[in-house]
């Protein structure tokens, strides 16, 4: 084998701080360890737990109450065994506000199937967005197969997240998630990606927006921007709908990415495998949030994040040799896809737009 191109990355960033969702606990000879924000997170004697800055929060106020479910704001500094050692930490539960359970009820999926003396595809609505469906089930079980073998241990969350994933019939190479769990798969995705360890990725992104409550974070940072601008009449679903279709701010695009890594390799695939898919849509100019990344340089960024997790995770003895990229099963059903019936429903978007 001959390599074209050799990076030595030497220089990794020792500090390491988020705010994510406990997914797991354990309990080791050196402390507790969560699994939050992709990361194994070590909470020793020396963390010392602090208050979130938002007063209303009912934060924790002994590490012993720490588990599942709850949000942590963390600082530290990775250790050589590819931890981080948590220095200062805050948790809290997250009330359902009346606002934010309005936001996910708004986003509850409905199935409009036509009568059977009528011709007609099955469409998918999701609030104000409608998909047609793609008539294929072998597929859409392996989709819906593959999505909740990626799912975290508390998918559900403390919202009850019902995921459900749908292949839908679109030309372009995306997928998007709504708050209550319907992730939305285009058949143009399939186009994009190499084999199935990147499909794995895509939707594993998803899922994170989804896991990390990404909407609702969305829309609380840019209320408190439209606050201070004046711009009152921007509603919450105009502030969520354009994350869901043009993209989440920077930081939560890349916890989503750095999440998917773990959400993969977890399950058992190559998490290299989502550098060479950034690749492709750095390539490409679209896909995963297209319209918030629009240069090479931003797309530069994001396969630069991922590559230092990866170094973390060789540090951490992931068993390369043992996962999987591809499977016979994903590129037979990948040639299945109709390529007519796709064109199809894009004039019928076209028009339906005009």
């Amino acid at each position: 084998m001959r390599a074209e191109r050799i990076v030595l990355l030497t220089d990794l960033e020792r500090e390491a701080e988020g705010t994510a969702v406990i997914e797991e606990e354990r309990d080791t000879p050196e402390g507790i360890v969560l699994i939050a924000d992709g990361r194994p997170l070590l909470i020793t004697e020396g963390t010392q737990l602090t208050r979130p800055k938002r007063e209303e929060l009912e934060s924790l106020d002994r590490l012993e109450e720490l588990q599942t479910g709850l949000f942590v704001q963390y600082r530290g500094l990775w250790t050589e065994a590819g931890l981080v050692e948590v220095k200062e930490l805050s948790a809290w539960t997250n009330s359902l506000d009346e606002r934010e359970g309005s936001l996910y009820e708004k986003y509850q999926p409905v199935m409009l199937v036509p009568p059977e003396a009528e011709a007609g595809p099955v469409v998918l609505k999701v609030d104000k967005n409608r998909y047609t469906v793609l008539d294929d089930p072998e597929l859409q079980l392996y989709v819906d197969r593959l999505g909740k073998q990626l799912l975290p241990n508390d998918s559900a969350g403390r919202l009850g997240h019902n995921f459900w994933f749908l292949v839908v019939v679109h030309e372009r190479p995306q997928a998007s998630a709504f708050p209550g769990g319907v992730v939305v798969i285009h058949t143009g995705l399939f186009e994009l990606v190499d084999n199935e360890a990147q499909l794995a990725f895509a939707i594993a992104h998803e899922i994170a927006h989804v896991t990390q409550e990404h909407a609702w974070r969305e829309y609380l940072y840019h209320r408190k921007k439209l606050l201070v601008l004046r711009w009152a009449t921007a509603g919450l679903g105009y502030i969520v709908e354009s994350a869901i279709q043009r993209g989440y701010q920077r930081d939560l695009e890349e916890q989503a990415d750095r999440l998917a890594l773990w959400y993969m390799a977890r399950a058992g695939y190559d998490p290299r495998e989502g550098i060479r898919f950034l690749r492709r849509l750095q390539e490409n100019q679209q896909g995963l949030s297209a319209l918030l990344w629009q240069t090479h340089r931003s797309y530069g960024s994001r396969v630069e994040a991922v590559m230092n997790e990866l170094v973390r995770y060789s540090v951490q003895g992931l068993p390369y040799e043992l996962l999987t990229r591809d499977s016979p099963e994903f590129a037979v059903l990948r040639e299945r896809i109709p390529r007519a019936q796709i064109d199809a429903a894009v004039e019928q978007i076209v028009e339906q737009e005009q």
